[in-house]
């Protein structure tokens, strides 16, 4: 959403274990000469400058634990899951959390946003709850609870072409599709094509390819693609 800025995780400083959100500011500037060396000779030759570009961040903001997943809402906003069980929503901009939702003593492994404040957040307990920031406090805020994985989540993803559908993936090596008005079960549980594999096969992450097709890749290696009837 913010072409030049990159949110991470990780330590605040080499001196200390205290973590949280790094952000880093992309632009012409660090490409220049002086900062980068540039490659000499031909265009398909490769040389070794025995130098690497360093990139300060421009901003620390802290997060009690550290991060286990992050998610930009807007240009200016991050939602962070943090591993003493919050989410926090942050604004970059002024560098100052503006809210915590704090989510039954689970960390969010994984998050996705709709509309800015509707956030999908998947756990380490095989759970998938939906928010809504604007409520206000936590209890006001949680809005549904989604249960059919039996490991941990590992992504969420909504469809940008229809407001109520997302996916799920998860370490138990399904990829899940539902709808937000149903929380009684998936509309539909996507298994691994090869039933040969193993029971410890996870799936890392899912991406939507479009309203209609969904990629996944796991622990097998391979990347898997869905197309939805």
């Amino acid at each position: 959403m913010n072409t030049e800025l990159i949110c991470s995780g990780g330590l605040l400083n080499s001196e200390s274990s205290e973590a949280g959100v790094l952000v880093w500011k992309l632009d012409n500037s660090i490409l220049n000469s002086e900062q980068i060396p540039q490659k000499k000779g031909l265009p398909t030759k490769r040389m070794k400058t025995g130098q690497a570009q360093s990139i300060v961040p421009t901003a620390k903001i802290n997060c009690a634990g550290g991060l286990s997943s992050i998610k930009w809402t807007s240009p200016n906003k991050i939602v962070a899951g943090c591993k003493d069980h919050t989410l926090k929503l942050i604004n970059v901009e002024r560098q100052q959390t503006e809210e915590i939702i704090f989510t039954e003593h689970k960390v969010p492994t994984s998050i996705d946003s709709s509309k800015e404040s509707i956030l999908l957040t998947g756990h380490e307990d095989s759970l998938i709850r939906l928010w809504d920031s604007r409520s206000g406090t936590s209890e006001r805020s949680f809005k549904s609870l989604y249960e059919s994985h039996s490991k941990w989540i590992s992504s969420v993803q909504f469809n940008s072409s229809v407001d109520n559908i997302f996916i799920s993936s998860s370490f138990d090596g399904t990829v899940k599709l539902w709808d937000l008005r149903n929380e009684e079960s998936p509309l539909s549980t996507l298994k691994r094509k090869d039933t040969s594999l193993s029971e410890d096969y996870k799936v890392f992450d899912i991406e939507w390819n479009g309203p209609s097709q969904i990629i996944s890749g796991g622990s097998d290696s391979h990347v898997s693609i869905h197309t939805l009837q």
